[in-house]
């Protein structure tokens, strides 16, 4: 069930004691076990495996996110040098560093607010896509070299943010109808305790839908990388997966989202802090800070939805009762493909 003796995903090298992979001939002694066990997984299980899957190959992913994330961080930061002047240390003595700190912004932090949108609009998606083939060749008791979680992720570069691009669309659907609607009941002539209250319950059903909508595609990216799909067939393959057990996976979802604010802050938050209060070079601390925080959280997420995506496979097309027989028989039919299980 580690997945010994089956094919590694798309693009990935096969994991130890595949005969594929020459380093152990058959009968040899059994590989090291994968560090979550493939069965259906509840929302501790899951937090716990992505923690594990995390650790077991932290260099690689380290690495993967950190092409990403490093170069904007810095670049970020650096055009956003001159927005606390003197640090806030100064700011509190010194009236006129704190009437400069409120005007309009120039030119380097309207660059910084365009990375920030680039960053979770193109760079997000092909960090999940990435960290998925490793969290994929770890959840299948193998490992996988940096160049090779880049070339698994980038090869479905275009779907990756497609889906993404799709996803982020359908999910604010929601609230902009909410919007328009409590505009409509305002111009329109309604009292004012009518239209706060129907807005209040307006924004909280638009939220609601929101959180279902993406909770219901999260596991896109990962369907896209391991499955080798288009951004339709992805999303349509999340769904499919994740729709019987929509409640539980956005309750998971939002803790592991909880959970990561609380590491970003933990993690980012003094050196960040400290950045701010200085001024000057603490641009570098600023950077230094966001970095950290998202080498671990950043990745943490993608592993949560990659582990809801295999969770799904298990539950709905037995995708360790296959791998078990496949390892026991020796049938080496590829599992990332529409032939490999039933249920497609």
């Amino acid at each position: 069930m580690t997945g010994m003796g089956l094919p590694p995903p798309p693009g990935l090298p096969p994991p130890p004691g595949h005969p594929q992979a020459g380093g152990m001939p058959p009968g040899g002694p059994p590989p090291a076990p994968a560090p979550v066990a493939i069965r259906a997984l509840n929302l501790g299980e899951v937090l716990d495996g992505a923690f594990k899957l995390f650790v077991a190959s932290w260099r690689t992913i380290v690495v993967v996110v950190g092409i990403f994330l490093v170069p904007l961080q810095l670049l970020s930061a650096y055009l956003q040098r001159d927005l606390l002047g003197g640090g806030l240390l100064e700011m509190m003595t010194d009236p006129t560093s704190a009437e400069l700190f409120m005007q309009p912004g120039g030119a380097g932090e309207d660059l910084a607010f365009l990375l920030t949108v680039l960053q979770g609009v193109l760079v997000q998606p092909l960090i999940t896509g990435t960290v998925a083939a490793v969290a994929a060749a770890s959840y299948l008791g193998g490992a996988i070299q940096p160049g090779e979680a880049l070339s698994a992720g980038l090869r479905r570069w275009w779907a990756l943010i497609a889906s993404w691009l799709l996803l982020i669309i359908a999910a604010t659907l929601p609230l902009a109808v909410a919007g328009a609607v409590i505009a409509l009941a305002a111009v329109g002539g309604l009292p004012v305790p009518a239209v706060v209250l129907a807005g209040i319950l307006l924004v909280l059903a638009g939220v609601a839908a929101s959180l279902a909508i993406a909770s219901l595609f999260a596991a896109a990216p990962a369907a896209i990388v391991i499955e080798r799909l288009g951004p339709l067939r992805g999303l349509r393959r999340s769904a499919r997966l994740l729709r019987p057990r929509l409640l539980p996976v956005i309750g998971t979802l939002v803790v592991a989202m909880l959970l990561v604010s609380v590491l970003s802050v933990a993690l980012g938050g003094i050196p960040q802090f400290v950045g701010m209060m200085v001024g000057g070079l603490g641009w570098v601390l600023v950077a230094v800070g966001a970095i950290l925080a998202g080498l671990v959280t950043t990745p943490l997420l993608a592993i949560v939805v990659t582990l809801l995506y295999f969770d799904g496979r298990v539950r709905h097309e037995a995708l360790d009762l296959r791998l078990a027989a496949d390892a026991m028989s020796g049938d080496h039919t590829r599992w990332d493909t529409p032939g490999g299980l039933p249920g497609r």
